[in-house]
């Protein structure tokens, strides 16, 4: 009769993290500034336009800033993933100079 009783559900945004990149885009030195969640231990994983793992950081509850220091990317742009605690993640563009 087309009734439906919904059980449960997941608020996903409950489970987001924020970032946000400043300056970006950037020559040398992005800041990662992450809210939303307090988290033990993550990644900073930067990849380049075909997927491929260009860099990663090891990242720390204790800071809520993280500087990035640019030598191995060139000029173009990238995708980002900032990973906390293996659950929260939050994904975005790089953009190098």
């Amino acid at each position: 009769n087309g009734t439906c009783l919904l059980t449960s559900f997941t608020d996903i945004e409950l489970n987001k993290i924020y970032v946000q990149v400043v300056p970006n885009p950037f020559s040398e030195q992005p800041t990662f500034r992450i809210a939303g969640v307090s988290f033990t231990k993550g990644s900073i994983s930067i990849y380049d336009q075909i997927g491929e793992l260009a860099d990663e950081i090891p990242i720390s509850g204790t800071k809520t800033e993280f500087i990035y220091r640019n030598t191995k990317l060139s000029k173009g742009i990238y995708t980002y993933r900032v990973t906390t605690d293996e659950k929260y993640s939050n994904v975005g563009k790089l953009v190098v100079q």
